[in-house]
């Protein structure tokens, strides 16, 4: 069509939104003269200066509450604000200014008004249309929930919580209804079935929440978000269909659904939020349909207790903390290629975990990752990780052997803590940082060797390695923590490097198959108790640069040479002329190491 028509200029300008753009409109062309005659209806809000220009006007469509009525009055409200805005605005109207009323054909009211009042409205007055009526929690303690659709077939909504802690065992939505409200369902105990209506796009927050009875629903193909907590706790729900046109799936909308035993992701979904589908207990198979999904949220299938093999999507990205917490029987966690990032305590107690194999395309492991994984007895990290995080291995008791990826940069804390079967690490030179506690109770550990870009030994690193027979201090080490080698009982030898300035508190405790100790000059200080119960420590030449001063040992090696300044503190001894008249008393044994 080249040109318009009177007729198709009629319907084109009906999505006009003010009186300017009609007249604009008909002088254009004398043909849309008449233009504004043709119109039964308002398409826009009218008011006393704009009726004037629809003299055939039928239907008045009102869209707000606060719009003129030209004397007719519409007592329904939806609440208490629309109310108060009514009055408000009632100055305005005709009524208030003595004119005379205009009656219509039909009044057709688009904004929202509750259930009971439009029934009263409609009883009273013949020629109104509500074509937005809400069915509130109030309309459903009056009027029951049953036989909804006859009671009304223009409800086109429900209230948020409307229906909540009601007693229905079904219920059926009908198809007018095209939206319910927030907890619209939450609490219903004895709901076992429901049926939606095909024309709700949404299911909001909290809607079915604890519907403990709730075994059937169908989600509509229309509905393209569930909204968070929406299924929550429906403990009864063994299985559900999500088809192909939802795009969002909302945190905690599965949570707690303890009788869930498969469910199949949509190929639109590209995000598992927070708490998905955690404490599904009996939650055994899970299926994506496509590879559009990139990342788990934090705690997604935490506790899901019977979950044992999960192929994970090659599209995910980013695993997130406490993801499948608790999935103690999970045997297969075959790391996707593309994933960049693994979350705090992502795999933490996953006890039945064999083989894990990390690509080169993440990047870092948070804190705790896969600590505890009890079974774990193979651990292949490919180059691309540069750090390994807080307590990120320990208490893999099955561990036996680790081989760390060059470009490697630090180890955190606790990293291997309580590897108990560990017997061999293999360290790449490009770690500069080695974390407190990292090797402690790794009983097992028989040798290991630190790259010499390490310069801290941090405190407790070897606590209770109780095989432990060599190790060689790095050259660049300046400083060995607190408890570094406590417990080392099969360490035999040790040489201080050149480098070295302080020896830590306890830091040779209990190793009680010491035999010597070589320290070197530049050593500044020894800590408290450094060789405390090293009972077979034969020799130790102490440096003269040693000058802080704490009591080494029970007491001293049989072979001990020292300077004049270390003397009066590495044997505990004092001058005791300079305090002869305050002394009272010495105890018995008191220079019983002294020849």
């Amino acid at each position: 069509m080249k040109r318009l028509d009177r007729y198709h200029g009629m319907v084109v300008s009906k999505y006009f939104t003010s009186i300017t753009d009609f007249v604009a409109f008909q002088q254009v062309s004398e043909k849309f003269n008449n233009n504004l005659s043709m119109f039964h209806f308002n398409p826009f809000p009218l008011n006393l200066a704009t009726i004037k220009y629809f003299p055939n006007i039928e239907t008045l469509n009102v869209w707000n509450d606060y719009e003129e009525t030209f004397g007719n009055v519409i007592p329904v409200f939806y609440d208490i604000s629309t109310l108060a805005r009514q009055k408000e605005n009632k100055q305005n109207s005709l009524t208030s200014n003595n004119q005379q009323k205009i009656d219509f054909f039909k009044i057709v009211v688009w904004y929202p008004v509750n259930f009971r009042l439009a029934n009263k409205h409609n009883k009273t007055y013949t020629n109104f249309e509500f074509k937005n009526v809400v069915y509130t929690s109030t309309d459903s303690l009056l009027c029951g929930y049953k036989n909804i659709n006859i009671l009304n077939p223009k409800i086109t909504s429900f209230e948020d919580g409307c229906f909540t802690n009601s007693q229905m065992s079904r219920f059926e939505i009908p198809n007018n209804v095209t939206s319910i409200g927030v907890s619209c369902f939450s609490k219903c105990v004895n709901l076992k079935e429901i049926y939606l209506s095909e024309n709700i796009n949404y299911l909001p927050n909290r809607c079915f929440s604890t519907c403990q009875s709730l075994s059937i629903i169908k989600i509509p193909k229309r509905v393209t978000s569930l909204g968070e907590c929406c299924f929550d706790s429906c403990v009864n729900l063994s299985s559900i269909s999500l088809h192909d046109n939802l795009l969002l799936i909302k945190m905690n909308c599965f949570m707690k659904c303890a009788s869930l035993v498969e469910i199949t992701i949509p190929s639109k979904i590209t995000k598992l939020y927070d708490s998905t589908f955690s404490n599904c207990c009996k939650l055994i198979n899970v299926t994506f349909k496509g590879n559009t999904i990139k990342l788990f949220g934090n705690c997604c299938f935490e506790n899901c207790e019977n979950l044992v093999d999960f192929n994970f999507p090659d599209s995910l990205i980013h695993l997130g903390d406490s993801c499948f917490s608790g999935c103690t029987l999970l045997t297969n966690a075959s790391i996707p290629t593309n994933l960049i990032s693994i979350g705090k305590y992502c795999f933490f107690h996953c006890f039945a975990i064999q083989k894990l194999v990390i690509p080169k395309s993440v990047k870092s492991i948070g804190e705790s990752a896969f600590n505890f994984c009890k079974k774990l007895d193979l651990l292949q990290i490919e180059s691309g990780v540069e750090t390994l995080s807080k307590n990120c291995f320990g208490g893999c008791l099955s561990l036996t052997s680790v081989k760390l990826p060059e470009g490697l940069k630090e180890i955190g804390c606790n990293c291997f803590q309580g590897c108990s079967f560990l017997e061999e690490i293999d360290i790449p030179q490009s770690v500069t940082k080695i974390g407190e506690q990292c090797f402690a109770n790794c009983f097992k550990l028989v040798e290991i060797t630190f790259p010499q870009s390490v310069q801290i030994i941090e405190n407790a690193c070897f606590f209770n390695c109780k095989l432990l027979s060599k190790f060689d201090i790095p050259e660049g080490v300046k400083s060995v923590g607190t408890n570094v080698f406590c417990g080392c009982e099969n360490i035999t030898e040790i040489e201080i490097p050149k480098g070295v300035t302080s020896l830590g508190n306890y830091c040779f405790y209990n190793c009680n198959n010491l035999l010597s100790v070589t320290l070197h000059e530049g050593l500044l200080s020894i800590g408290e108790m450094c060789f405390k119960n090293c009972d077979k420590l034969v020799t130790i030449v102490l440096p003269k640069s040693v000058t802080a001063r704490g009591n080494m040992c029970g007491k001293p090696p049989k072979q001990c040479r020292v300077s004049r300044k270390t003397l009066s503190w590495y044997f505990w001894s004092i001058k005791i002329g300079k305090y002869r008249d305050h002394v009272r008393n010495i105890k018995k044994s008191s220079f019983q190491f002294f020849s």
